[in-house]
């Protein structure tokens, strides 16, 4: 059976991109992960955002930019909507995770990113031996945006999305691009290095000044021994192959 959102790309599919289908996919997406509805205020679509979109964490409001989007995917700008929204869900998704407070490694990832808003709302959970400062973590946090592991999650998590949805149409110009896209997001902050691949999170801790969650975290790495798939997706540590091949083979793409 399709999915729904699948379903209106089709429908919508060479028309130009309008208000209408940006809310039906935001509808539909809410219906498959209702949980997301309190942390979502409002749908705003304007051209004054120099994003393709944003989450306001504090006011829980998605804002999608439908110009910039057309502009930036104009063959396919449904394509792209698809995953903007659904990386906008995402935050909406880690603003939760926030809130829960579990100690699991996905909850610890978006403490990283997010950890600058945990300290001014009472959600910090993280242990430093230094008196870090929000305002230092979120000045931080924004210049070191392509390594921001929350950052990097969401993303992924979107153009796995869109991936997922055109599985089926193989071939067509949309997997392509959704699997190309996914490439990207799997590699970003990953730096090859003489013997070793420099890991994203890791990187942005040094770089944000989290350096006991640094130590912390390779301990961690050490003790749970996780899979590639789950350090691949939070931006932990992985050997040259993983780079150079497995990543590739993860979403079908040959050399």
């Amino acid at each position: 059976m399709a999915n729904e959102v699948y379903k209106l790309y089709q429908y919508y599919q060479g028309e130009e991109l309008s208000c209408l289908y940006l809310y039906s996919v935001l509808e539909e997406l809410l219906k498959e992960s209702p949980e997301l509805k309190p942390y979502l205020n409002d749908f705003d679509i304007s051209s004054k955002s120099k994003d393709l979109g944003n989450y306001h964490f504090g006011r829980r409001i998605i804002k999608v930019n439908l110009p910039l989007i057309e502009k930036c995917m104009p063959k396919h700008p449904q394509l792209l909507a698809i995953e903007v929204i659904k990386h906008e869900l995402e935050h909406a998704r880690d603003l939760k995770t926030l809130e829960e407070g579990k100690d699991d490694i996905e909850s610890l990832i978006v403490q990283y990113g997010l950890r600058y808003y945990a300290m001014r709302h009472g959600l910090d959970r993280l242990i430093d031996f230094a008196d870090l400062d929000s305002s230092f973590l979120e000045k931080e946090t924004i210049a070191n945006y392509r390594i921001n592991p929350e950052e990097r999650m969401v993303a992924i998590r979107g153009w796995k999305y869109v991936v997922n949805i055109f599985k089926n149409a193989k071939d067509s110009d949309e997997l392509r691009i959704a699997r190309n896209r996914l490439l990207k997001q799997y590699q970003r902050g990953y730096t090859k290095k003489p013997f070793y691949v420099e890991a994203p999170t890791l990187e942005f801790l040094l770089k944000t000044g989290m350096f006991q969650q640094y130590i912390m975290l390779l301990d961690r790495i050490y003790e749970k021994n996780y899979k590639f798939d789950t350090r691949l997706l939070y931006g932990l540590p992985i050997t040259e192959k993983e780079f150079d091949t497995e990543i590739q083979q993860k979403v079908k793409i040959k050399e």
